[in-house]
């Protein structure tokens, strides 16, 4: 039986549990990247070395916003900004549309804002490398890593617990 796509409906934006940013058009989730070990012979191939690579992100808004600037100024002095995304999915003959949260802490790279013309939309495109970021479609977890603490759980495995034993955390 062939799975029918699923199609985003909208992209509520919050910050730092200040506010609401607004609907996003366009959020690029961080790529799940493994760092590889290149091995050498007459048949070279690469390793998984069960370390992840740093994530980033980035997503537009048309909204300029004072928490924005109050956040840029956090991010820098402070401990990492908490966004998240909230969406509805739709999915042609499912009984109902499925709830996806994305909660990301991190700092924020830059903050862009387009060229401001006539009679278009403003739009600010924040990129960030997340540090802290928890995915949940349905309410059920799909993936959640936590740099600072040393976690990764994908699909409900977490795949540093024995990596936090043998360091003794």
């Amino acid at each position: 039986m062939r799975d029918i796509p699923q199609v985003v409906q909208d992209v509520n934006v919050f910050i730092d549990g200040r506010g609401y940013l607004g609907v996003t058009k366009k959020l690029k989730i961080p790529t799940i990247e493994f760092e590889m070990l290149e091995s050498k012979s007459a048949l070279s191939t690469n390793y998984n070395m069960g370390v992840l690579k740093a994530t980033e992100m980035e997503f537009t808004i048309s909204k300029c916003d004072l928490n924005q600037f109050k956040a840029m100024g956090l991010n820098v002095w402070g401990t990492g900004l908490p966004f998240l995304f909230k969406a509805s999915v739709h999915q042609s003959g499912a009984a109902k549309d499925k709830a996806l949260a994305l909660a990301v802490t991190g700092d924020i790279i830059s903050w862009e804002m387009s060229d401001i013309e006539s009679a278009k939309e403003v739009e600010i495109t924040i990129k960030l490398c997340a540090h802290f970021m928890s995915l949940t479609i349905n309410g059920v977890p799909m993936m959640l890593k936590d740099s600072k603490n040393m976690i990764c759980i994908l699909g409900g495995v977490d795949y540093m617990a024995q990596v936090r034993a043998n360091l003794g955390e």
